[in-house]
């Protein structure tokens, strides 16, 4: 009756232990009737809870496991008195669900690499317990399983890390559970090597991402991070937000999945947690609305450009511009807003970043051979500082395997009005580097970038929905296209959380709580004054007469609080 013991989540997974214990127990010769009898009232009352509407938790991932537990119930023991209504409400669940948990792009909107490869691996298995209930699939959760699985290999690199967005481990390497026969939905784990995506530029507008993969000369995979969908699980404060991963390095990372309860847990979750730029002490809960303002790319040049504009007024504007696979030009613009604002830039645990000078870093050697460059540029003389592992201010830390470790992060101030920073981000064998030899900007979609190198300078330039990236080998003009159109497939997926919210209220109804409340509340006051009544008629006025009432109102009120409504 405490704690987590009887928590939607414990008894879900409570389930799939039962069974494997019962198909043990059902034919132990040393098992008594009682014992097995016991282990079925068990299955039972788990079915009841499970199946209850008012503890059925619609919004996330958990009430798609408490389908499952109910599906894994039914197929595994058939004989039940409620197993044919388990089943059924299970499905009819699911399928509510299906309507928000999963975009029409193929994505689990949790705001997490690791909990969309866990909506995959759920998702899977629903259809699997359908298919071994007798029934047949509907066709929107055959089509969100084939989406999320798509969308699953595109996001696991070849080492089987995740980009840390969200509630996600930076280096615990996953498995990726998929569907490996249609007709009978029969289920197979897949671990590392995997093979990366071809070259590719996907936009998922909806969802909000952009996930670029490069092949040349080795798999690079790119990040922008920009979801924000109100009420939906493991948000972080972190649009937009970039994550970089080539040869087995998160060389541009996110903290991660920071532990439950242990100290840093808001500050993880929070701005400080990812890189993109924000207000000083900003909270994370702080209403804002994002804006896909275009994406372009030829060949592999690519753009992408998002806009976070807070209900205060203050908006930042963040463009990724990739010159190769290992080279980007970030350039980010926060307007309306005369305070201070804050970038924080994480590296992988395993490197160790150096201050060149104020705006230039370089990272140590990786195993590979390779360095990570960092050069800053801004309109404005920025505060610049390289962190390790720190709390005040929270900064440096990357969760590996479940634990915090620390890392280099370089944090950038700038002290309030309309700031500008362009960010150079190189990964590089060798000496001969790119550095930043200018930036100008008249707007946001007026700037330009000069680049120095050893093989002529690069210039890059952005007027209106123009971006040309100008080099000894050519231009190279890119156009930063508007995004479509994505209302009516964001109101589907409110109305749809909307419609199940309604059906399933989140909280719980204390109505005949309160009602007794109320008559117990009425009772005391009048017997209180009665009771006060016949006391001073007896022993006169006291102070401690006056006093006594409210001390009595005092503890009812912490019993109420701390006990009744529990």
């Amino acid at each position: 009756p405490v704690a987590f013991l009887w928590n939607d989540h414990a008894i879900a997974a409570r389930i799939s232990v039962i069974v494997r214990l019962w198909q043990h127990l059902r034919g132990d010769a040393d098992a008594t009737v009682s014992q097995k009898e016991a282990l079925i009232a068990l299955v039972m009352r788990s079915g009841e809870l499970l199946a209850k509407p008012k503890l059925f938790t619609v919004r996330t991932n958990h009430g798609v496991m408490q389908n499952i537990a109910l599906l894994q119930i039914a197929a595994a023991f058939p004989l039940l008195p409620k197993t044919g209504y388990w089943r059924d409400i299970a499905i009819e669940r699911l399928e509510l669900q299906l309507g928000f948990y999963v975009s029409d792009e193929g994505i689990v909107l949790e705001h997490s690499a690791g909990y969309h490869l866990l909506g995959t691996e759920l998702l899977a298995t629903a259809t699997r317990l359908i298919r071994l209930n007798g029934m047949t699939p509907s066709e929107r959760l055959f089509g969100a399983v084939q989406g999320t699985e798509e969308f699953s290999r595109m996001l696991l690199r070849p080492d089987g890390t995740l980009p840390a967005f969200g509630n996600t481990d930076v280096v615990s390497h996953q498995t990726l559970t998929a569907i490996i026969d249609p007709e009978t939905s029969r289920l197979d784990k897949f671990a590392a090597p995997f093979s990366p995506p071809g070259e590719m530029a996907a936009l998922f507008p909806v969802s909000g991402y952009a996930l670029w993969w490069s092949q040349f000369p080795v798999p690079v995979q790119i990040v922008v991070a920009f979801a924000n969908h109100l009420r939906h699980g493991h948000k972080h404060a972190d649009e937009p937000s970039l994550n970089i991963w080539s040869r087995g390095y998160s060389w541009i990372t996110a903290t991660g999945y920071w532990p439950y309860g242990r100290e840093g847990f808001e500050e993880a979750n929070g701005w400080a947690g990812s890189n993109a730029p924000h207000a000083i002490k900003e909270p994370a809960g702080s209403a804002r609305q994002t804006r896909l303002q275009g994406a372009g790319n030829v060949g592999p040049f690519r753009v992408v450009d998002i806009e976070v504009c807070r209900h205060s007024g203050m908006c930042v504007r963040r463009q990724v511009v990739q010159l190769s696979a290992e080279q980007l030009v970030i350039v980010d613009d926060v307007s309306n807003f005369d305070a201070r604002t804050e970038t924080l830039w994480t590296t992988d645990p395993r490197l160790t970043l150096r201050q060149i000078d104020k705006l230039k870093f370089a990272s140590s050697t990786a195993e590979t051979g390779h360095k990570l460059h960092i050069e800053l540029a801004s309109n404005v003389d920025p505060e610049v500082a390289l962190l390790r592992g720190s709390t005040i201010p929270f900064a440096g830390w990357v969760v590996s395997w479940g634990v915090p470790q620390p890392s280099d992060a370089i944090r950038v101030i700038h002290r309030g009005g309309n700031g500008a920073m362009a960010t150079l981000i190189e990964i590089t064998e060798s000496s001969d580097i790119l550095s930043i030899q200018s930036f100008t900007r008249k707007s946001s979609e007026d700037w330009r970038v000069g680049l120095a190198h050893s093989r002529g300078d690069v210039i890059i330039e952005r007027h209106a929905r123009n971006v040309s990236i100008a080099q000894s080998s050519g231009t190279v003009s890119v156009r930063v296209n508007e995004p479509p159109d994505i209302t009516e497939r964001q109101l589907a997926l409110r109305s749809a959380m909307d419609e199940a919210i309604h059906r399933y209220p989140p909280w719980r109804d204390l109505s005949a709580y309160h009602f007794r409340l109320y008559v117990l509340i009425v009772l005391l006051w009048l017997v209180t004054e009665v009771g006060i009544l016949a006391i001073r008629n007896t022993v006169g006025q006291r102070t401690w007469l006056q006093v006594a009432p409210l001390g009595g109102w005092i503890g009812l009120t912490l019993w109420i609080h701390y006990w009744y409504l529990k």
